[in-house]
């Protein structure tokens, strides 16, 4: 009998679940979607209703937020407040609803089915259109603790947006704002409790400073609940904007013990803030052949190009494939100098040469799988370094490569100057078949965009760059169109 009742409890329950046909997107779908709509310039709104938010919205007061009536009806229009860019939340961290991730237990973002089905029952009534789409509202905090890369290269992401506006509790320290949001980005405080009270002095702060910044813009809440209406209002008011409310991770980073999840996971802030510290800048893989007989013409390309490489504060990683006795003049440019020795004249493909020199220098360096790694041939000089300042301010990107414009789109990529994660780039010299490319003399530019679709079609990040800034001599001829 107690084995029949429990299956009908299942069935009850699965039942229940079924009358909702909203999609529930996890932690990593929820901060590439907001990558995503920033990347874009569109304006939108990342707004994380709890289980707070509703109890203020139905007129009853949280642990952080006195209830009051005016409080009550602006929460009800934060509520309704919908379209596809903005991306509301409910903490729903149960696996029938497709809430609970890898990592979640109690304490730690995870609920139970009936919890989580009364607060959507009571959430519904608010939602002011059908439940469709309901994205993670515990996203960053769950990333900080079960996918830590990730965090880490939204975070950077976010501050090189660039964050205008960061509105937040009096008593972060200023330390932690500029490590995260930048010096650039402003600041507006709020009372590290009942927020609402001061909701219209925090509103008129920051609509005064957004007047001196052009263009779009992101701004970032760290408030309680009282955030979901400061975003309401500016929502109402602004364009060209997008609306990131942090979360309880801003506690975690200061060091303040207010959530469960924060102590019990033993969230190390230290460490946390020691990698966002870190620099994300990239490896410069520089390949080079110092051939015999173009020996005197090539060192003085590579020279220029060394140089311009220092202006910018990199200190390149050489893989040299034919240097007839070294070691030669690259170690005075250069702190990482690896003579490759594999070239092979007998070869007609040089994409052929040059992948046998990247997979001996590959093995020689082995960097760390989710380096990015910028390959340029060394004949090709910078004129400015806006390519590798993107690479740098989008981490979350896997690939930047360039088209060539004289062929059909997407049908080769210029491969003397690319950026690919490592194990990326390994994977793609693993794809490439040497000896199929010297039979039919089939180019490296050609396998690379193939690759690259190929990546594209799994879900990797892709950017397609218009210019990389860079000029080369090629048969004594100027080109500047890469």
């Amino acid at each position: 009998m107690y084995k029949k009742f429990l299956f009908l409890l299942s069935c009850l329950h699965l039942w229940t679940s079924l009358a909702f046909s909203f999609q529930f997107h996890q932690s990593e779908e929820t901060l590439y979607k907001i990558m995503e709509l920033i990347s874009r310039k569109e304006k939108g709104a990342y707004l994380r209703f709890g289980d707070g938010d509703v109890i203020l919205a139905t007129g009853e007061s949280d642990s952080f937020q006195q209830h009051h009536p005016a409080l009550q009806e602006e929460m009800r229009e934060a509520f309704q407040l919908n379209g596809p860019s903005i991306l509301k939340c409910l903490p729903l961290g149960c696996k029938e609803f497709n809430g609970w991730e890898e990592g979640m237990f109690d304490g730690n973002h995870e609920q139970s089915h009936a919890w989580c089905l009364d607060l959507i029952k009571r959430a519904t009534p608010l939602w002011g259109a059908p439940l469709d789409h309901l994205y993670s509202p515990t996203a960053l905090s769950h990333c900080s603790i079960s996918h830590v890369d990730l965090s880490i290269a939204f975070l950077k992401f976010l501050k090189a947006a660039p964050c205008a506006l960061f509105v937040g509790n009096c008593n972060i320290p200023p330390s932690i704002r500029e490590l995260l949001f930048g010096p650039q980005c402003q600041f507006v405080s709020t009372p590290s409790s009942n927020s609402y009270t001061e909701i219209n002095r925090i509103e008129r702060e920051c609509l005064k400073k957004l007047e001196s910044v052009q263009g779009y813009k992101v701004i970032v809440t760290a408030m309680g609940c009282s955030g979901r209406i400061l975003q309401k209002r500016l929502w109402n008011q602004l364009d060209h904007l997008f609306l990131f409310d942090f979360g309880s991770l801003m506690d975690a980073l200061c060091g303040w013990n207010t959530r469960a999840w924060i102590h019990l996971t033993h969230f190390d802030h230290s460490l946390f803030l020691k990698k966002l510290g870190s620099s994300s800048r990239p490896r410069i893989v520089y390949t080079s052949a110092l051939l015999p007989r173009f020996y005197e013409e090539r060192k003085e390309e590579y020279i220029a190009s060394f140089k311009k490489l220092a202006e910018y504060g990199y200190d390149p990683y050489v893989i040299e494939a034919c240097c007839p006795a070294p070691p030669s003049f690259l170690e005075r440019y250069s702190s990482h100098v690896f003579y490759a020795n594999v070239n092979n004249y007998s070869l007609k493909n040089k994409g052929v040469q040059e992948a046998m020199s990247l997979l001996a220098g590959f093995n020689h360096y082995a960097f760390d799988d989710q380096e990015m790694i910028v390959k340029i041939t060394g004949r090709y000089l910078f004129e400015n370094d806006s390519f590798l300042k993107m690479v740098e301010n989008h981490p979350e990107i896997d690939a930047f490569v360039k088209c060539d414009p004289n062929h059909p789109p997407y049908s080769r990529i210029f491969t003397g100057c690319f950026a690919l994660r490592y194990k990326l780039f390994k994977e793609l010299l693993d794809h490439v078949d040497l000896k199929k490319m010297e039979e039919e003399m089939v180019d490296i530019e050609t396998e690379m965009a193939h690759f690259i679709q190929k990546l594209q079609a799994r879900g990797e990040k892709i950017m397609y760059m218009e210019q990389l800034g860079m000029r080369a001599n090629l048969g004594n001829l100027i080109m500047t169109q890469w």
